[in-house]
């Protein structure tokens, strides 16, 4: 005996090859065999609550598996729902559903999904560069300002190991008040030079001929006191060898960075326009410092310096040596 496969249909058409007593005493005799004919027997499935039979009657492809005609006016099962206790307040709800036509290829709205004006790209890849040295200090330059050292990638592992070494024969005390000014100024400067040590100097044109611009304490400003921290000297820390160039660069020799510089020479800020002056006309000097993991150059204020001084530092032999001149040539 055959059975036609049991689906949770409201209504489906058998066979008239199964009789009445045959599909009552099945065990699916929850379809109950309520009329037959010549053309068909109807049968009636449970009344499922976790299906639509609104849905299931739609089923084409399962009435075409089962060689069944859905009726045009299916009956409703009136059997009563004994649900289990724990699906007293569970309610099955169908939602609609907005359809969104697709959007034509050369559509404006498409185009402006895709551009990078859009809404979906952030607001900071939207963003222009700003030239930071001409807003700020009105002087055009192809030198990206940075507020802070950038490390290269390549060196980072290098760097982990002559910060431990540091460690290990120096410590990591910063209980003085000149290591307290120095952390103050690194964790202050920002990368648009809006910080409080960036509005205290100005870049003008320098006062030695031979030199380009030059970097002053603002002449509306209240100038500098003796040890005042004037700036942290900023640009690519990068391994030494790899710097041909080194008219901006800064180098700590016999320490744990010895094969290390900071190289100002594409990226900085406004301390890379400071010139040089012989010692005993220099108003700025610079100091050694390390603080987390890098080794940094302060500028700080040598004397007293009154507002519109030029400010000066020493660049000491090493560097006149290299460039095959004598300092004295640039007073």
């Amino acid at each position: 005996m055959s059975f036609v496969e049991f689906i949770p249909f409201k209504s489906l058409v058998c066979s008239s090859s199964l009789s009445k007593e045959a599909a009552s005493s099945h065990p699916f005799s929850a379809c109950d065999a309520k009329e037959q004919t010549d053309e068909a027997l109807i049968l009636e499935p449970l009344d499922l609550p976790f299906f639509s039979s609104e849905n299931s009657s739609k089923s084409r492809k399962t009435e075409r598996n089962v060689g069944a005609i859905a009726l045009s006016d299916p009956r409703i099962s009136k059997r009563p729902r004994n649900l289990p206790s724990k699906f007293k307040d569970f309610h099955l709800e169908r939602k609609a559903f907005k359809k969104v036509a697709p959007l034509p290829p050369n559509s404006s709205t498409m185009n402006k999904r895709i551009s990078p004006d859009s809404e979906i790209v952030s607001k900071q890849k939207r963003q222009k560069p700003v030239d930071v040295f001409l807003k700020q200090f009105g002087v055009q330059t192809p030198v990206a300002y940075s507020g802070s050292i950038t490390v290269d990638p390549k060196c980072e592992e290098a760097l982990k190991k002559a910060w431990t070494s540091h460690i290990r024969k120096h410590g990591t005390s910063y209980d003085t008040a000149e290591a307290r000014r120095f952390i103050d100024c690194i964790e202050s400067m920002t990368d648009d030079a809006s910080d409080s040590y960036a509005e205290k100097y100005e870049v003008k044109t320098s006062n030695n001929p031979l030199a380009g611009n030059g970097l002053f304490a603002k002449a509306d400003g209240e100038g500098y006191k003796k040890n005042q921290v004037i700036g942290v000297y900023t640009g690519l820390l990068t391994f030494a060898v790899d710097v041909e160039d080194k008219e901006y660069a800064f180098e700590w020799p016999e320490t744990a960075f010895a094969a290390f510089t900071i190289d100002g020479k594409a990226e900085g800020n406004a301390l890379r326009f400071m010139n040089h002056a012989p010692p005993e006309k220099a108003n700025v000097s610079s100091v050694e410092f390390f603080y987390k993991g890098k080794p940094y150059i302060v500028f700080i204020a040598e004397k007293a310096i009154e507002p519109g001084t030029e400010l000066c530092y020493d660049y000491g032999p090493e560097y006149w040596i290299k460039k095959g001149i004598e300092p004295q040539t640039l007073l």
